[in-house]
């Protein structure tokens, strides 16, 4: 379950971030506005007792190039940095997530009910 609650986070903050911009490595930048927001991935794997371990990490994707020529950190052909996110794929994650949470919280019922059922075994 703390898997799917990763999820959620990482998409909300790449959601929350997509429209975002900053400056590129070789740009002037005389704000001293940061770089492009990094879009967020979960990690997991797999744990020798069963389960898995998740961790948010920031993705390996590039900045995208966006024309804006009227922003300061623009360089000289007028291009800055935007985050590699889609909503598309971002909203994907979220339902992903529901359904995952979903499911765990499933079998977690159903080893509450078995085991219930047997501590009420009558002999």
């Amino acid at each position: 379950m703390s898997a799917a609650a990763l999820h959620l986070e990482a998409a909300a903050s790449n959601i929350a971030n997509a429209r975002s911009t900053g400056a590129l490595p070789d740009a002037p930048n005389p704000g001293g506005r940061g770089p492009a927001y990094t879009p967020m991935q979960i990690v997991q794997t797999a744990s020798a007792n069963g389960g898995v371990t998740a961790s948010i990490s920031p993705s390996t994707s590039g900045a995208l190039l966006q024309y804006d020529p009227s922003a300061p950190y623009a360089n000289s052909r007028g291009l800055v940095g935007a985050p590699d996110v889609t909503l598309e794929d971002q909203m994907l994650e979220l339902v992903t997530a529901r359904y995952s949470f979903a499911a765990n919280l499933a079998v977690a019922r159903t080893d509450n009910e078995m085991a219930d059922a047997l501590l009420h075994i009558r002999v």
